[in-house]
């Protein structure tokens, strides 16, 4: 009886091993197949990147705040190459090398002004832009109750790798009144100097839930949601902080 118990323990383990990452891969029975435990793949990345602080515009000529943003929205987009090494069957460590890219978009009212005929002048400030960095990842995930769902965390350092803003003063109000510079326009293009002092590095923590989908044998794709938030400001001229939330896909390849 206890060599029949001892038998079953060997064979669970044995299975757990050769199964390390939960794909049954293997083709036949009677030809041993050991899963792999290092792959290389890519992943891109989507999302909505929330955008919030205070970003004083100041004109230069006569020293005044015109206009703080607070708040504003964006869609980053990412990629880069991701390699992942199991270290048990059921937790992993990812490394990560790519690009990403944060759209911004922020607006905010103008104090309202009234004119010689007595009409209201309302416009609006509009600041948009993207950031862009060298994002290196390192991270770890595991595997939730012997399933395909994962679960993990770690750190994106983000190198300032260059960056555009653009400002605008737009007429809401009234219909027919255009700013004097010429040519005449309900657009007028305003300077900025926001980018001057970017932050050269950022720090930013996640986590992220995913799942793992055998598409063929050595090859499997790794949907996930994940919440990021960098934590310095994004320009030392003003507090600029982001929340990330991103969707993202992996295709891993065993090695």
């Amino acid at each position: 009886m206890k060599r029949f118990v001892a038998i079953i323990i060997c064979m669970h383990c044995c299975l757990i091993m050769t199964y390390a990452q939960g794909f049954d891969w293997q083709t036949s029975p009677r030809a041993p197949y050991q899963i792999p435990k290092r792959y290389i793949g890519l992943e891109i990345g989507s999302g909505y990147t929330h955008h919030y602080g205070s970003l004083e515009y100041i004109e230069q000529e006569v020293g005044i705040v015109c206009c703080d943003y607070g708040s504003g929205s964006g869609f980053p987009l990412s990629i880069g190459v991701t390699g992942e090494q199991w270290i048990t069957p059921t937790t992993s460590v990812v490394v990560g090398l790519g690009i990403t890219r944060f759209n911004a978009m922020f607006n905010t009212l103008s104090a309202p002004v009234v004119l010689s005929n007595g009409e209201l002048l309302q416009t609006e400030y509009v600041l948009e832009g993207a950031l862009t960095y060298i994002a290196l990842t390192g991270g770890v995930q595991t595997r939730l109750f012997g399933t395909h769902l994962t679960v993990g965390g770690g750190l994106r350092l983000l190198l300032n790798a260059g960056g555009s803003l653009n400002q605008e003063e737009r007429v809401l109000t009234p219909a027919d009144f255009l700013f004097t510079e010429n040519p005449r326009s309900r657009v007028k293009v305003l300077g900025n100097t926001f980018l001057d002092d970017a932050t050269r590095l950022q720090i930013e923590p996640y986590v992220q839930i995913g799942y793992n989908l055998s598409v063929a044998s050595g090859f499997y794709l790794s949907p996930s949601i994940s919440i990021g938030i960098p934590l310095l400001t994004a320009t030392g001229s003003g507090s600029w902080r982001m929340i990330d939330f991103g969707a993202r896909i992996r295709l891993m390849k065993g090695l």
